[in-house]
């Protein structure tokens, strides 16, 4: 089974305007208003997609850290168990599975380098003896660019960036914290039924998602692509980690330059460690990965030190607020 080409279309349209009305998409894509309003059910119907809110946790003091390891397959039976406490940790915002010399990648938001040293320390507690293998590197950027593979000549690139940006931390309220989480967590609910959640009339949520946008606490809506959908319609994802022989500004823009226009680039990090540059790519088949690889040795090749490719088999967990910052429960 193939994506559908409306459907393709739709979603290099949308690009990282999760947001975007249906008239906005249907006035974009040229494409009349039902068949994307169909377009778009039959997709979430499918759990090809879903939106997915996004939060610059380093806008509200959080730093993040990225740890990429594998398991020790003596212990696969704990396999479960330890995958269940890295999804529910109020620090991890990210669980993705990989193919290659490290199966897993953990994003860590913490506020302060024991925060993080806590994390640590609590997981080579409860699972030191199963993880073989680690690196871990701070985040300081992850651009999202949208799927503009599946039809390039008819999207817009755009892009969402958080990270260490250089704006100012910003404070919010108890209210603005569940709603964050709330956002956050619970895929495509509307949020008329997000207010009844929180108990809030849903003008007051409007407004106060509308002033953390202002604020740039919200910094975007994407729309995600479920890796295990994507397979079974033909596409796989790839990460690319480079470590960069020049780790001068110039050096990094130019990589910030050609994820940006390349057309099977959805995501780019740039991380202080071992790599500095993680790129993210979809593709049709291993043609299109060599193709790629191809196009990134012509462009970058000079400021290339190391390279290394690996499937992206899920993601496990994918919240840009998953802290528990609540006095009480909701």
């Amino acid at each position: 089974m193939k994506i559908r080409e409306i459907e393709a279309k739709i979603l290099a349209a949308i690009g990282t305007r999760g947001d975007i009305t249906i008239a906005e998409l249907s006035k974009l894509t040229q494409l009349r208003v039902h068949v994307c309003r169909n377009a778009i059910d039959t997709m979430l119907r499918r759990n090809m997609i879903f939106r997915r809110v996004v939060v610059n946790p380093c806008a509200l003091g959080n730093s993040i850290y990225v740890l990429w390891f594998s398991l020790n397959p003596k212990h696969s039976a704990r396999r479960s168990k330890f995958l269940k406490w890295i999804v529910d940790h109020d620090s991890v915002g990210y669980l993705g599975e990989f193919e290659g010399e490290y199966s897993f990648k953990i994003d860590i938001y913490a506020k302060n380098i024991n925060e993080l040293n806590q994390f640590m320390a609590d997981l080579t507690t409860n699972f030191g003896e199963i993880i073989l293998k680690e690196s871990l590197s701070c985040m300081l950027s992850f651009l999202y660019l949208g799927y503009k593979f599946f039809a390039p000549q008819s999207s817009q690139r755009s892009a969402i960036q958080i990270g260490a940006l250089g704006d100012a931390t910003v404070e919010i309220d108890e209210t603005d914290h569940k709603i964050l989480r709330e956002i956050c967590s619970i895929r495509n609910l509307s949020n008329a039924a997000v207010a009844r959640k929180i108990g809030i009339a849903a003008t007051t949520l409007d407004y106060r998602v509308k002033r953390l946008r202002e604020r740039k606490v919200i910094v975007g809506y994407q729309i995600v692509a479920e890796v295990g959908s994507m397979y079974a319609l033909g596409h796989a994802a790839y990460a690319h980690r480079v470590r960069l022989t020049s780790l001068e500004k110039g050096a990094i823009d130019r990589v910030r330059k050609f994820a940006n226009s390349d057309p099977s680039v959805y995501s780019m990090t740039h991380v202080v460690g071992s790599f500095q540059i993680e790129i993210c790519t979809v593709g049709d088949s291993l043609a299109s990965k060599s193709a790629f690889c191809r196009r990134l040795e012509s462009e970058l090749g000079e400021l290339i030190n190391c390279y290394s490719s690996s499937v992206v088999v899920a993601h496990h967990k994918m919240n840009s607020y998953p802290f528990n910052r609540l006095s009480s429960p909701i």
